[in-house]
């Protein structure tokens, strides 16, 4: 036997092993499958479907949770507002002048589109809708509805705390659903206290449970999804003439809140009303008519298969170096341009195989990783922070606290709400969105995390180095921001975007530095009077003389390398038994560009 044969030998040899394995497998494959198709409906196939529904059903509140976190936000720009608290004490007794303030900020808000406002005995003042262009007019039963509602009962009244009270958040906001003019919204309801801690109203914003929503539900979960009651839908991504099969009756199985109506899987669960269940559901659907198909296509092509079966055998050793070896080259580039960061890349395998299952998991990873840069985005300076950390320690970022001395900043255009009535609101975003990107990244270059945006107003933490206070950094960084802003305006003004001028407020003290919100989502930040002096100081600094850079005494204090200051005014603060001394840096100790 020459060399040549032998060398040929084993490969025929082996081509005629997987001819022969590969028909095997398949016939004993199709047989199996014909037969589980044919003779029963599997209960792991329907738990599979079932569990499907149930990942769906998570994903839907998760999205609704998400949303209710960006409602507190909205909540907390409100509520915290000094110019909102001073109009809802003028306007308890001038009804003029909270309509006007209450508007203004409803207009302000993105992610709100009901909002309600109640004197501290729950009785409603003023309800804003839509467009927010004028208060509604509310008929006797509204108004019955409204302040019978939790959302105002657990703060007006001592029987609603003790019903309610356990369900408000640290923050001292209580989430509920309230269905109003037709409309089922998710509400969220929060005190408001004048300077000697009484309540003087009650601030409710909500979100319209719409068609947008269960669109977007409907494209995340991979199910139709429905907010219903037993008397009307809510909103629903159906179309028209499929919204009865969700009452039809059908085949429930173990779990009650799932079962079959037709050639559908449908999945029910409740919503929370305060601490009691409603008739409001989130229903949530899926077709059935993928398991159909494929059980009468195994059946109906079993024999067709069986007979293709010798042909594809045969072709099976010829393709299975290339198919093989193809897609795998493919993928091992593509991991390469990933490592090298570019996320841009995408497999494209065909080859109908557990190679190809490969492939669109490594297409997913891709997606993943995406995501999660792009969600990076969101994410503040020190959150960024405490997530790289984490990840380095291969850890979970976990919640708690700690009491730091730290500086804060607070920096907020002037007169910006006029500015947001006047121009469009395109030209809006786009001049804030430059306005950020210019002074932002000012904030790191000084050793400080960006900690949050309030609308138009800039919150940034600075902390200690070795050769320079936390002070040092957030003045430096105070006055880099207000030259880089004199650089950027008639830019600004040449490429047809508004024109900003800014005041900065500086305090340096102890706060308590932790990740606060709920297990599942939560955001690292800076609470205390510290922070409260702070937005204080920032609020005072129109009345500045030279730089608009106002910081308090103790930040004066705590600097190792201070700047040239004069002394503006005394404010008396909240829980201080001595009046805060406020300086204003002078104009002397700031290099403005040219």
């Amino acid at each position: 036997m020459s060399p040549e044969t032998r060398l040929r030998q084993p490969r025929h040899s082996l081509g005629r092993k997987i001819i022969l394995a590969s028909l095997g497998v398949l016939v004993i494959s199709l047989g199996l499958m014909s037969g589980t198709f044919s003779v029963f409906y599997s209960q792991e196939t329907r738990q599979e479907f079932e569990r499907d529904l149930d990942n769906a059903r998570k994903t839907c509140l998760k999205v609704v949770e998400l949303q209710s976190s960006r409602l507190k936000a909205a909540l907390d720009s409100i509520r915290f507002s000094p110019r909102f608290r001073s109009a809802i004490e003028v306007g308890v007794k001038d009804m003029a002048t909270l309509a006007d303030s209450a508007q203004t900020e409803f207009r302000l808000l993105r992610d709100a589109e009901l909002m309600a406002v109640a004197d501290g005995w729950g009785d409603p003042l003023l309800v804003l809708e839509g467009d927010g262009s004028s208060p509604l007019k509310l008929t006797t039963e509204e108004i019955k509805n409204l302040k019978n509602h939790a959302s105002l009962g657990v703060f007006a009244t001592d029987e609603g705390w003790d019903q309610f009270g356990g369900l408000v958040s640290d923050q001292q906001i209580f989430e509920d659903y309230f269905m109003f003019r037709g409309h089922l919204y998710r509400v969220l309801s929060a005190p408001i206290y004048d300077n000697f801690e009484n309540l003087i109203a009650i601030l409710v914003i909500g979100d319209m449970v719409n068609e947008e929503l269960v669109q977007e539900l409907a494209r995340i979960s991979g199910c139709d999804v429905t907010f219903a009651d037993t008397h009307q839908y809510f909103a629903t991504s159906l179309p028209e003439g499929m919204k009865d099969t969700l009452g039809k009756a059908g085949k429930a199985g173990a779990n009650k809140n799932i079962w079959e109506a037709g050639p559908w899987l449908l999945m029910r669960e409740e919503l929370k009303v305060g601490s009691q269940s409603t008739d409001v559901q989130i229903l949530l659907k899926r077709s059935l008519d993928g398991f159909y198909q494929n059980r009468e296509r195994m059946l109906t092509g079993s024999l067709g298969l069986l007979v293709l079966l010798g042909l594809l055998s045969f072709g099976l050793n010829l393709a299975t170096t290339r198919s093989v070896t193809k897609p795998i080259k493919s993928l091992a580039g593509a991991i390469e341009k990933v490592g090298r960061g570019d996320l841009a890349v995408e497999v494209q395998i065909h080859s109908k195989d557990e190679v190809q299952l490969l492939g669109d998991a490594f297409n997913e990873m891709v997606v993943g990783l995406r995501e999660r840069q792009n969600m990076s985005r969101y994410l503040t300076g020190m959150e960024m922070k405490e997530v790289q950390e984490a990840s380095l320690k291969n850890a979970e970022v976990i919640q708690g606290g700690s009491k730091q001395i730290v500086s804060i900043l607070f920096s907020d255009i002037r007169s910006f709400t006029t500015l947001c009535e006047r121009a469009d609101p395109d030209l809006v975003v786009r001049s804030l969105n430059y306005y950020y990107s210019e002074l932002i990244p000012i904030i790191e270059e000084h050793n400080g995390s960006l900690d949050k945006l309030i609308g138009d107003c800039i919150m940034a933490v600075f902390h200690d180095s070795e050769d320079r206070s936390s002070a040092d950094h957030a003045l430096d960084a105070a006055i880099a921001m207000r030259d880089r802003l004199i650089q950027i305006r008639p830019g600004m003004l040449r490429n047809g975007l508004l024109e900003f001028y800014c005041g900065f407020g500086i305090n340096t003290g102890e706060v308590v530095l932790g990740n606060v919100g709920t297990r599942e989502q939560f955001s690292k930040t800076v609470l205390g009077d510290s922070v409260n002096l702070a937005a204080r100081v920032e609020s005072l600094s129109k009345e500045g003389k030279e730089t608009h850079i106002l910081l308090t005494e103790e930040t004066l204090n705590s600097m190792k390398k201070p700047k040239p200051t004069s002394f503006l005014c005394e404010v008396t603060v909240k829980g201080k038994s001595k009046p805060v001394r406020i300086h204003e840096v002078c104009a002397v100790a700031v290099v403005t560009a040219s």
